[in-house]
């Protein structure tokens, strides 16, 4: 399945993502921050900047807006690298924001300006305001407030964290086709296997309450009997008796035929879903080319036909 432009994973992001959970294990294990991490974060913004400048040169003529958005960031990012570089620690943390709040509210009003859908508009204001709270918190905590500036910022980052990871995962999710696993499940007997599976968990739970001391509880139980079913096998719970040992080996090995039979149905329906939806594209384009010829051929026909 071929993966849209739009859709592909951002270098900035992974990086931003990883510069945001170094900064949050640094400030929560050392408030002071150390000089590592200064060098860190020059170090990302640079690649930020490489990054962007790159992408810049790779647009086509035509994508005007696209240059401009990825020349602004890589100017933004440079900017970024060389002011970290020469402040002191705790105002570097505090451009560090500022800086990335600034890129975040640029790139989304290019968006804004390029795409004008009302959809992606209200999408994107409400990321500049949430960004805005990068470039206005750490410039109003100034003074001698420090431990309120570290409380924000670590707030800010798990939030930066969050947001990109929530984007991350959305870009990944996007590029399943939900439709197709439906019609997997009502055409196959998907649907039949995970509930029979479901019904047997809840089954095993119920009698290894009754004869395991080691699994008191019916949520013990469940979790148990959810792991050993998918082959996961936390190792927190464990069975004792033999009456317990021997319905987790045929919970184990149920578990393990019935994940190789569930993969094979969704690969062979979907990969014949894939062959159905493409052939009736090519149809679809035969037919369209066709009627484009008759088209074409009808007024020689008529002028034949005259003469």
């Amino acid at each position: 399945m071929k993966i849209s432009k739009n859709s592909k994973l951002k270098t900035d992001e992974v990086l931003m993502l990883f510069g945001a959970m170094i900064l949050s294990i640094k400030l929560l294990t050392d408030s002071a921050v150390t000089v590592s991490l200064q060098y860190t974060a020059v170090v990302i913004f640079a690649a930020l900047a490489v990054a962007d400048i790159v992408r810049a040169m790779r647009m086509k003529p035509t994508d005007k807006m696209e240059f401009i958005r990825y020349t602004g960031l890589a100017v933004i990012f440079l900017a970024s690298g060389i002011a970290l570089a020469l402040v002191d620690t705790l105002t570097m943390v505090r451009l560090m924001y500022v800086f990335y709040g600034i890129s975040l509210i640029y790139s989304r009003v290019i968006s804004i300006i390029k795409k004008r859908k009302v959809i992606v508009i209200i999408r994107d204001v409400i990321i500049i305001l949430a960004s805005m709270m990068l470039v206005l918190f750490p410039v109003a905590a100034v003074g001698d407030n420090e431990p309120l500036l570290f409380q924000g910022l670590i707030l800010i980052t798990l939030g930066v964290t969050v947001q990109t990871f929530v984007r991350l995962l959305g870009i990944s999710m996007s590029q399943i086709r939900f439709d197709i696993l439906k019609r997997i499940f009502i055409r196959s007997m998907a649907a039949e296997v995970f509930l029979g599976m479901l019904i047997l968990i809840i089954s095993f739970s119920l009698v290894l309450t009754s004869f395991e001391e080691s699994i008191p509880t019916f949520g013990d139980a469940l979790w148990y009997c959810f792991a050993i079913v998918t082959t996961i096998g936390f190792g927190d719970i464990t069975a004792s008796t033999g009456i317990g040992r021997a319905l987790s080996v045929v919970l184990g090995i149920y578990g393990i035929i019935v994940v190789a039979l569930i993969t094979s149905i969704i690969i062979n329906f979907y990969s014949e879903t894939k062959d159905v939806r493409m052939t009736d594209n090519e149809s679809d384009e035969g037919e369209k080319q066709e009627q484009a010829e008759n088209i074409t051929e009808a007024p020689k026909s008529i002028n034949e036909h005259e003469e």
